[in-house]
């Protein structure tokens, strides 16, 4: 029984944080957030809104076109 229990718990707690993640990934504040440190760390320590949010954007969608206005 304990065995069974193992796995169950092993189950839900997989479920639970994949649930937990994709919670996360799909709030609307994680793109801005990730991109602002993202930038900061590998280009510069103060980023443009429009930097922020092109990157932000490609974030989001999983692509980048190259076209951006900053």
């Amino acid at each position: 029984m304990s065995v069974l229990n193992s796995e169950a718990d092993a189950r839900d707690a997989y479920y639970e944080t994949e649930a937990a993640l994709d919670h996360y990934f799909h709030h609307s504040n994680t793109a801005p957030f990730i991109s602002h440190r993202l930038i900061q760390r590998m280009t510069t320590s103060n980023p443009s809104p429009g930097y922020v949010e092109a990157v932000a954007t490609a974030f989001t969608d999983g692509s980048f076109d190259g076209i951006g206005n900053g």
